[in-house]
């Protein structure tokens, strides 16, 4: 198995990864004990995964495009949205943060959509690929990263529809992840991918 993605989850807490199986490919979501003993199952879905705030709840979207919330105690799944991929849950678990994808294959967009049945939010759009992206600490906005034509960059991105604003000027170099402390602070990775072409003859 390839783990991937691990995360603590509850005020437990508990230990949340997911892990690829070298025979199928697939990848599993597992929740265990902090110390990795006694992982037990969840779901099969895309390896990137979510808690719910409440610590009750792993968010995570299957193989057909689909968001889905499982009780990490164990029970049924339930289905939350269609044509979407990874969803991230705000602060306090009034918001979903989405990739949007068009059924029809148009360009996929980030979403934010209600958990209450309301309205989702407005965003402006973003005209580059997006790499990642997370909750600004107080809840207003998306931090992302967005690949330019020479480095990537983070944005800020406001949840009332006004215009996204550069936070780092990058001229060359990939940003790999990142991630708000407790205390407001951003942390993210940075760094250089290499990758050569190669020529096979055959004889």
């Amino acid at each position: 198995h390839t783990v991937r993605y691990p995360a603590l989850c509850g005020p437990g807490p508990l230990f949340v990864f997911s892990a690829r199986t070298s025979k199928s490919g697939a990848s599993e979501l597992y929740v265990g004990d902090p110390d990795g003993a006694a992982p037990r199952k969840l779901a099969e879905g895309l390896p990137r995964s979510a808690c719910m705030p409440d610590g009750q709840w792993l968010v995570y979207a299957n193989a057909k495009n689909e968001i889905w919330k499982t009780p990490i105690g164990g029970g049924e799944a339930v289905r939350l949205f269609e044509n979407a991929r990874i969803a991230i849950p705000s602060k306090d678990g009034k918001w979903m943060a989405l990739i949007q994808l068009d059924p029809h294959g148009g360009p996929q967009k980030l979403a934010v959509k209600s958990m209450t049945g309301g309205a989702g939010a407005k965003l402006a759009d973003l005209d580059a690929a997006l790499i990642d992206y997370k909750w600004n600490p107080d809840g207003t906005g998306l931090t992302v990263i967005q690949q330019g034509d020479l480095a990537h960059n983070l944005w800020n991105v406001p949840l009332d529809g006004a215009p996204a604003t550069q936070i780092t000027h990058f001229t060359s170099d990939d940003l790999i992840g990142l991630a708000w402390n407790s205390d407001g602070r951003l942390a993210f990775a940075r760094g250089h991918r290499t990758t050569d072409a190669v020529v096979i003859q055959r004889k």
